[in-house]
């Protein structure tokens, strides 16, 4: 069983960032995510590390306002996982330049980046690019980001 973890990371303005593999369908784009390493046996910890080789983003510098950790859920005839998480960070990203610092390798030699663009899109403009079975957990993120605008509305009115 092969799992890739990786966040829907969300910003300021409530987009979030999907990435374009390079090489890959042109209308076809994921969340930044990556397998687990050999030692590594922590899902978080792994889409931590996969968000910054993959877009030079360390979360670890931004005051994240949520965390959600999503079910495992499976790859369309695939025998491929992915380990969502949704994280809700209080920033804009203009300090960051996106960039791909993770190679793929042919014959042992690093040919390419991985990724090769970035969006910042909302939930309804994403559909148009992520594959289906990453619906339910756009579902999930829907319904975070609404929870977190009724606890900000509801705090204002004290």
């Amino acid at each position: 069983m092969i799992i890739t973890c990786g966040f829907y990371l969300f910003n300021s303005s409530n987009k979030f960032l999907i990435v374009h593999q390079t090489g890959f369908n042109p209308n076809v784009w994921s969340i930044p995510k990556g397998r687990i390493d050999s030692g590594e046996n922590d899902y978080y910890n792994t889409a931590k590390r996969e968000l910054m080789e993959e877009t030079n983003i360390n979360i670890e510098n931004y005051d994240i306002l949520k965390i959600e950790e999503f079910d495992i859920i499976r790859y369309k005839e695939s025998n491929k996982y992915l380990k969502g998480f949704f994280v809700k960070v209080d920033s804009d990203f203009s300090d960051v330049e996106l960039r791909c610092d993770s190679m793929v390798y042919r014959n042992g030699v690093p040919s390419f980046p991985e990724v090769d663009d970035y969006k910042w899109v909302t939930i309804e403009e994403s559909k148009k690019y992520l594959l289906d079975f990453q619906f339910p957990n756009l579902e999930k993120c829907e319904n975070l980001l609404v929870e977190k605008l009724k606890y900000i509305t509801t705090f204002d009115r004290f």
